[in-house]
C-alpha cells in the first residue's frame, strides 16, 4: 500500500512539474507592437521613419516570406539607409528559423551592395545580428543597437 501511495505521489509530482513548464512557455508571449513603441519612444530615431505594414512589404524590403509570420512590426529610416528595427512573430519555431535565415541572407546581400559606396551603413550591417527568442525574430540595425536590444530583451 505504501508503494502505491509513493507511486501516485511521484506521478502527481511529475504532472505538476510539467504543467508548470507549460505555463512558463506560454508567458513568453509579448505584444510586439507595444515593444516596438517602447523602443522607438526611448531611443533616438531618424527624423523621418516609415512602417512596413503589408505582407508585400516584408518580401520587398526584407526578403521575408510573409506566410511564415503571424505578426510583425518594422520601423525603418525613410531614407532607406540607416536605422532598421524588425520584430517578427513567426508561426512556430521552425518558421522563426526560416525567417532568421532569410534576414541573414538579406543582410549579406546588403553588405555587398553598400560596402563600396556607403561604408558607414555597411559597418552597421556587419555589426547587426538576427536574434531568435522562441517564435520571435528580431533584427536591429542602428547605432543604438545595444540599447535597443536591452529594451527588447527586458520584455521576455
Amino acid at each position: 500500500m505504501k508503494k502505491v501511495i509513493v507511486l501516485i505521489s511521484l506521478v502527481l509530482s511529475v504532472f505538476l512539474i510539467l504543467s508548470g513548464c507549460d505555463r512558463s512557455a506560454q508567458s513568453n508571449s509579448i505584444d510586439i507592437h507595444a515593444v516596438m513603441d517602447s523602443i522607438t519612444s526611448q531611443v533616438q530615431m531618424p527624423e523621418e521613419t516609415m512602417n512596413l505594414t503589408t505582407s508585400d512589404d516584408l518580401m520587398d524590403y526584407l526578403g521575408v516570406d510573409a506566410s511564415l509570420a503571424k505578426d510583425f512590426s518594422v520601423v525603418r529610416d525613410a531614407n532607406y539607409v540607416g536605422t532598421e528595427l524588425v520584430i517578427i512573430e513567426a508561426n512556430d519555431e521552425s518558421s522563426a528559423q526560416q525567417i532568421s535565415e532569410q534576414l541573414n541572407t538579406k543582410i549579406a546581400e546588403d553588405i555587398d551592395t553598400y560596402q563600396s559606396y556607403n561604408a558607414d551603413y555597411a559597418y552597421l550591417l556587419q555589426n547587426s545580428k538576427v536574434n531568435i527568442n522562441g517564435v520571435y525574430v528580431s533584427l536591429f540595425i542602428s547605432e543604438n543597437a545595444d540599447e535597443i536590444i536591452k529594451i527588447y530583451n527586458s520584455n521576455f
